[in-house]
């Protein structure tokens, strides 16, 4: 029904109904609301203002407030936001929440947000059908809108972080069964990124999916060069279609998991829960997972550095490529400045190879420049003419040490790049995510937040990240000769350990101890002397 059909029907049957009608407002009466809450009333609602200067009802005790009362409230209402409706005195509300002229919602914050609908005439007639209680009525909508469009869990991204937290979730025999959204902007159906990391033994959640994995890296520099035994560990390549097939897979037999298509506008903390906007609806859940969130990287004193890379699959004629060992870093290229500048190549077979070009800078170079070096290192150093390029990737990853927080109150928790779980100093990602998101789950499982936060002693690796982009942002010390020192003076498996926040105390001291002091003790000096007095 329009706004006029709801102001005839109230005219004819306001006796049946129990409608007592309060005298029209006048136009000043309107301007000057609008005036103080400096809002500009919504047509429908200015229009039945003008009809009549709201009412109340005889069996329910529910009333359209006037105008003048709204206005006794205004200290309560955020801009844009005031009461048009209440019942029992007051025992509950349903507020106007205005975005743009014409554009607002009817909502509901009893005990939990609840959107009842985006035009006051539908509100007026969920009224008129059934009051407050009776079915169709007020209160019934609303349940039905809570039952349908409420989850235990909301999970906002359906990229790396957010899929392998429901994966988590469904493994769980406690949480299998909440309720489970994940909104995504579309499917994932390309096999658009590939994430590595190195890990001890075989008993990874996705080992029947790893792509590859080698037992011997090798390391190049102008002044060292090595060939090291990985000895535990693995180094292993995970390709993103299969990852999502493979999750997807799963989670698609959990009736309780559904998947929405649809853009995120929004992500609100409430009292009870969180609420979702996204350009179609809004959701509610008990806790909304977000990995959408973009951290200001840049902000305050953070140190930061990009680190952006080029790469190719390429297939030769020749057999050239050894298959059982990675090249995990060579810097024997061009080092501009201080600039940390090396090729990675990871052999799938002996004619079958990803190379990339990875640079750590404060900008990016123009893709022509990224190729030209591809192939320079191609003819130079690899003595390769012939070949096909299969794939092209491209990645930038943001290495900073400014402050991200986990959640955004208590109900939102921030996860993936939002949530500040990629290491600063390396821009791994993958294996520390997964990391962080069992500790989620179990904590889920234990009935407690999920807001996990490292334990203090934990935390002195934030610190380690801190001077390490110290070092590289200040150019105390080139990168190419850091790393060549670190490798040549450490066992892999002490720093595999190290960059994965595994390692003791004791290894940690004797690796420091390799690192050039003079450049790593004047930035220790200052990270530490900018948390003492932050």
């Amino acid at each position: 029904m329009t706004i006029e059909e709801i102001i005839e029907y109230i005219k004819i049957h306001k006796e049946r109904l129990g409608i007592t009608l309060y005298p029209p407002a006048t136009e000043a009466e309107v301007l000057h609301f609008e005036k103080e809450l400096n809002l500009k009333l919504p047509d429908e609602i200015r229009d039945f203002y003008l009809f009549c200067n709201g009412f109340e009802s005889d069996e329910d005790l529910f009333r359209i407030i006037p105008l003048s009362e709204i206005l006794t409230n205004k200290d309560d209402y955020k801009s844009g936001n005031f009461y048009i409706a209440e019942y029992l005195m007051y025992s509950d509300t349903w507020n106007v929440e205005i975005k743009t002229e014409n554009t607002y919602e009817i909502v509901n914050y009893n005990s939990e947000f609840i959107l009842l609908t985006n035009k006051f005439s539908d509100f007026l007639e969920i009224f008129l059908q059934g009051g407050v209680f009776e079915i169709g009525g007020i209160y019934d909508c609303q349940q039905k809108i809570t039952l349908k469009d409420h989850y235990d869990y909301i999970i906002a991204g359906g990229g790396m972080a957010g899929l392998s937290l429901a994966f988590y979730m469904n493994e769980s025999e406690i949480l299998r069964g909440k309720k489970i959204l994940i909104i995504d902007k579309e499917p994932k159906l390309q096999n658009d990124r590939t994430w590595c990391f190195w890990e001890r033994g075989e008993n990874n959640p996705f080992e029947k999916i790893i792509f590859y994995k080698w037992k011997q890296a090798d390391f190049f520099s102008d002044g060292f060069s090595e060939r090291f035994e990985l000895k535990t560990y693995f180094y292993k390549m995970l390709r993103g279609i299969d990852f999502y097939e493979y999750i997807m897979q799963r989670l698609r037999q959990n009736p309780n998991i559904v998947f929405e298509y649809d853009t995120i506008q929004e992500i609100t903390n409430r009292k009870s829960g969180a609420v979702v906007k996204t350009e179609r609806k809004e959701y509610t859940a008990d806790y909304v997972f977000d990995s959408v969130f973009k951290p200001d990287f840049k902000a305050g004193d953070a140190h930061f550095i990009l680190q952006h890379f080029k790469g190719w699959v390429i297939t030769v004629p020749e057999p050239v490529f050894e298959p059982e060992s990675i090249t995990l870093h060579d810097f024997r290229i061009e080092q501009f400045g201080d600039e940390a500048r090396f090729f990675y190549l990871l052999p799938f077979s002996k004619n079958q190879a990803l190379l990339e070009y990875t640079l750590f800078s404060p900008s990016l170079l123009l893709q022509d420049e990224y190729d030209a070096h591809l192939k320079e290192y191609l003819q130079q150093t690899l003595k390769i003419d012939a070949y096909q390029i299969n794939e092209t990737e491209f990645g930038i990853i943001p290495m900073s040490d400014a402050l991200v927080l986990s959640s955004n109150g208590s109900h939102v928790i921030r996860i993936g790049t939002a949530g500040g779980y990629v290491r600063p100093s390396t821009g791994y990602t993958f294996a520390r995510t997964q990391r962080f998101l069992q500790n989620i789950v179990k904590k889920l499982e234990l009935g407690q937040s999920p807001d996990y936060q490292p334990s203090k002693f934990k935390k002195r690796f934030a610190l380690y990240d801190s001077i390490m982009l110290n070092v590289l942002t200040k150019k105390r010390y080139a990168g190419a000769k850091f790393f060549s020192r670190l490798y040549k003076k450490n066992n892999i498996e002490t720093i595999f350990d190290f960059l994965d926040e595994k390692s003791t105390l004791f290894q940690e001291l004797r690796l420091m101890s390799t690192t050039p002091l003079h450049a790593f003790v004047r930035a220790a000096f200052e990270e530490i002397r900018k948390r003492i007095f932050r």
